[in-house]
């Protein structure tokens, strides 16, 4: 019978390596901690032996859970470092006791800080980097989460107590200074209207740089005139701008739509996301 890949693949992480690491930081730490007990009586050395074991199952657990195979090498070895320690010894004292204890405690941290060092040489579980893949990245949950809740946004300003005056987003820019307020809660270096490098022999400004995102987001109302076909012209004009900026690996299309211009929103999103290419990806918004 012929193995599946997942049973081909040799023995591999699937965590982070950075999270493997600290893992194995921390029991490095408590083991070190345990092994500077004083012990003077033999109820210190049971308490000594109870929280040793312990410790011992808990990193046994770690690297069970840490790989794609339970039974893996890595486990297999730590398990056996001791299997072999007290044996040959009968009726052993309370010191051989304690020396035997603390003898394999020594061991089990030495082979820990020794696989810690081997990290960068593991291998990585494609299980893992397909989980990975299929991850929302943090910044784009953000802003689609935004993109989504504009119109209701722009609805609740109109409610003012005592009927106070309230902005109201009736073209572009109204678009574009509530958005800016709303970006400031999740991103710090925030540029408006930067400059693109020249394509055809024209430039032309983006309206929002998240510099340390390496994102440019575009914003759009519609209006009379600015229907399906024209709104993907200029949109695909934009795209083709954008991508030659070396701050921008992702573009945001944000249209919004509060009149429902715009027949077909979800074909121009989807055609337009195919213009991403060679690193460069495009996400298309029209809302609501």
């Amino acid at each position: 019978m012929a193995k599946t890949s997942k049973e081909q693949e040799s023995t591999a992480l699937i965590i982070d390596k950075g999270q493997f690491k600290q893992l194995l930081a921390e029991q490095i730490e408590k083991g070190t901690n345990l092994a500077s007990s004083q012990i003077q009586t033999l109820a210190q050395l049971e308490e000594f032996k109870s929280q040793y074991w312990a410790w011992h199952s808990y990193s046994s657990e770690i690297l069970k859970q840490s790989f794609n195979k339970e039974n893996n090498e890595y486990k297999h070895q730590f398990d056996g470092l001791n299997f072999y320690s007290g044996m040959g010894v009968r009726n052993p004292t309370g010191a051989q006791k304690m020396e035997r204890y603390f003898k394999d405690l020594k061991n089990d941290i030495e082979y820990i800080n020794n696989l810690s060092a081997k990290i960068p040489l593991l291998k990585i579980s494609n299980e893992f980097i397909d989980s990975r893949l299929d991850e929302t990245p943090p910044n784009k949950t953000i802003l689609t989460n935004i993109f989504n809740k504009f119109h209701q946004i722009a609805i609740q300003l109109l409610v003012r107590h005592a009927n106070r005056p309230t902005l109201i987003i009736g073209d572009e820019y109204d678009v574009q200074d509530s958005l800016h307020a709303l970006l400031k809660l999740h991103f710090d270096d925030i540029r408006a209207e930067e400059y693109t490098p020249s394509y055809a022999g024209s430039s032309t400004r983006m309206d929002f740089l998240l510099k340390n995102e390496k994102i440019v987001i575009e914003v759009k109302k519609t209006r009379n005139g600015l229907g399906d076909r024209e709104l993907g012209q200029e949109l695909t004009i934009d795209i083709a701008f954008y991508k030659n900026h070396p701050d921008c690996s992702e573009l945001y299309c944000f249209v919004y739509d509060p009149e429902n211009r715009i027949r077909n929103p979800r074909g121009i999103e989807n055609d337009l996301a195919r213009q991403s290419m060679n690193g460069f990806k495009v996400n298309v918004f029209i809302r609501p």
